[in-house]
């Protein structure tokens, strides 16, 4: 239960109990509950979009969904979606784009990425079909937070103790990000069957190349790339599911 818990603490708003509560064991262990907390974010997001439509468009629904997500996930990973790509796309040494990223004044450029990234969910959701909607959500926020366990359990983490992302990393075995990325896959099948499969191998796919991308670059993963990870991988399979449904 504390490794639930501690899933929760860090990638919403919600305070279960004081993060001093859980162990380290308990943060490596809540890496196989990630998608849990996606389907429970899906959850409140679809309620909020059904009762939005009740008396305003589509569109203001998928928007109103979008920010629902920013909030309730406190901007979290924007934040990291942000600091990553003033870092990727600056041209600069391995040392300087760590540094960037250390640096928590957004740039440009990664301001230019968070405002695509939002727009760009809240027009790819408005493209799917009214009554899979939130079966794509469903299969969006649980599949972006299994890539999110994949990267953890299988690239090397740069910041050392100093970073958030030790915590989870430091005790984790690769039970933790297979039941994680089972979980994935459970409820993609579970919202669109074969085509949930195809969509979810892709995801994972897009995601662990942006992983590899970024330790060409880097020599490894940070706090801020799983937060881009999440952004980009909630993107990504809203992406696929429309490819495949089109």
């Amino acid at each position: 239960m504390n490794s639930l818990i501690a899933a929760f603490q860090f990638l919403t708003i919600f305070p279960f109990c004081s993060k001093k509560e859980a162990d380290e064991t308990a943060f490596a262990r809540s890496v196989r509950y990630f998608p849990i907390v996606g389907i429970a974010l899906a959850a409140i997001l679809s309620l909020a979009y059904l009762l939005i439509r009740t008396k305003f468009s589509d569109m203001t629904g998928c928007l109103m969904v979008v920010t629902l997500l920013v909030m309730l996930t406190k901007g979290l990973h924007l934040d990291g979606l942000s600091d990553s790509f003033d870092a990727l796309l600056s041209g600069r040494s391995r040392e300087d784009m760590l540094a960037i990223m250390k640096d928590h004044h957004s740039g440009a450029l990664g301001t230019a990425a968070l405002v695509l990234v939002l727009l760009l969910k809240v027009f790819l959701l408005s493209e799917i079909f009214e009554f899979l909607k939130i079966p794509a959500l469903f299969l969006a926020l649980a599949g972006a937070r299994s890539a999110m366990s994949l990267l953890l359990g299988n690239l090397p983490y740069l910041r050392g103790s100093e970073g958030l992302g030790y915590v989870f990393q430091k005790d984790l075995s690769s039970k933790d990000w297979m039941i994680a990325v089972g979980i994935g896959a459970v409820v993609a099948v579970a919202a669109f069957q074969l085509v949930g499969i195809g969509v979810f191998v892709l995801g994972l796919a897009t995601i662990y190349g942006f992983g590899l991308y970024v330790k060409h670059k880097l020599g490894g993963i940070t706090g801020d790339i799983l937060g881009a990870a999440n952004e980009i991988g909630e993107l990504a399979f809203l992406f696929w599911l429309r490819v495949f449904l089109n």
